[in-house]
């Protein structure tokens, strides 16, 4: 288990790159296959910032919204996907932010 262990420590780090990019706010101590984030206070709710995410950097990140009112403040980000995807999505989200 510590190689798949490793594996998805490497994936929590580019999830996390990601947040800061975002400026959401994490626990970095999560534990299983996600990583929730509050999102910024400039965001009227996750579904603003993954619609904003989503048309702009063409990179899907799931409202908590979704998963009831208690997630409205909130993102939720996979670490199923593989490293590449991850990096591909801090690109992205870079050239938007204008980094």
């Amino acid at each position: 288990y510590a190689g798949i262990n490793e594996i998805y420590q490497e994936r929590k780090a580019k999830v996390f790159e990601l947040l800061r990019l975002l400026d959401c706010e994490y626990r970095e101590y999560q534990a299983g296959l996600f990583v929730w984030a509050k999102i910024p206070e400039r965001f009227s709710s996750g579904f603003a910032l993954s619609d904003e995410i989503l048309y702009n950097a063409y990179v899907f990140i799931t409202p908590g919204g979704i998963f009831g009112s208690n997630g409205d403040r909130y993102i939720r980000v996979s670490l199923c996907g593989k490293l590449d995807r991850f990096e591909e999505a801090i690109r992205r989200c870079r050239l938007l932010a204008g980094q």
